[in-house]
């Protein structure tokens, strides 16, 4: 599957590594900090090159995940909380030291911020493949167009 943006609504499609589980994070938290930042460099560095990011992302974005897992072991919190990692991997709006950016875009994103007031995010979903070598997340990335009142 090819990622691409779409016209006028602003649809993205990514395919990304799957996000480590909730279950799986470190306890310390510069050991978390380092896992979270292997993630976010390896997430991005696929996702740039799969989409451009932009540097006026819609301000509301309503997001799908499928994640595609040889085993099927996270329930719907454990698949959500994954995403944690990836929200904050994809946003505009970073804090902090940037260097997983490789500075490239540092001021762009797929979107402005990961609060529910900017990203609405559906119930994910999980479907079986049959090899590790297979799995992947894919996020479908939608711009809402607010309507003049």
């Amino acid at each position: 599957m090819t990622a691409h943006r779409e016209g006028p609504s602003e649809r993205v499609r990514l395919v990304l590594p799957i996000p480590p589980s909730p279950n799986r994070w470190k306890h310390h938290p510069m050991e978390l900090h380092r896992q979270k930042n292997a993630y976010r460099k390896q997430a991005w560095a696929q996702a740039v090159v799969q989409v451009k990011p932009t540097r006026d992302p819609p301000e509301r974005v309503r997001v799908r995940a499928t994640f595609y897992m040889a085993r099927l072991t996270r329930d719907e919190d454990n698949l959500t909380a994954s995403l944690k990692f990836v929200g904050d991997c994809l946003k505009q709006r970073q804090t902090g030291d940037l260097w997983w950016r490789q500075s490239v875009a540092d001021l762009c994103g797929y979107f402005t911020e990961d609060d529910p007031a900017h990203l609405i995010l559906e119930k994910p979903v999980q479907l079986r493949v049959k090899t590790k070598r297979e799995e992947r997340l894919e996020l479908e990335i939608e711009g809402i167009i607010e309507e003049a009142a």
